[in-house]
């Protein structure tokens, strides 16, 4: 959009000044899993995201939850031991907006001792 500002004074002398202002729409993410559980490790899972909105070029991070991280939109990962991982996704446009999605893996009979 341009936004322009005009003055004029009493005696009709006029000045103008335009500004340029770029409106961007919000920064949607939706991430998947495959598999999300598996009844023992190692497991690969493939995960997947995509976005909307915001302004491109988009730049991702995930965090798998074991340490292991990657900037790929579409990584693969192998967890190596069993266990109840968080993995999250944060993806940024090129305006520095961000939006994140965590996906819960479960891997192996995870056992809870206090029930």
């Amino acid at each position: 959009y341009t936004a322009t500002c005009k003055v004029t004074d009493s005696y009709g002398n006029t000045v103008q000044a335009s500004k340029t202002i770029t409106v961007s729409s919000g920064l949607t993410l939706s991430a998947t899993a495959s598999p999300t559980s598996s009844s023992s490790a190692p497991v690969e899972i493939t995960f997947s995201c995509s976005v909307s909105g915001g302004q491109p070029p988009y730049s991702f991070l995930w965090q798998f939850g074991d340490g292991a991280e990657s900037t790929e939109q579409n990584p693969k990962h192998t967890y190596n031991s069993n266990g109840i991982y968080s993995a999250k996704v944060t993806a940024v446009d090129g305006n520095g907006l961000s939006a994140s999605k965590t996906i819960t893996i479960k891997i192996g009979a995870i056992s809870n001792p206090h029930l």
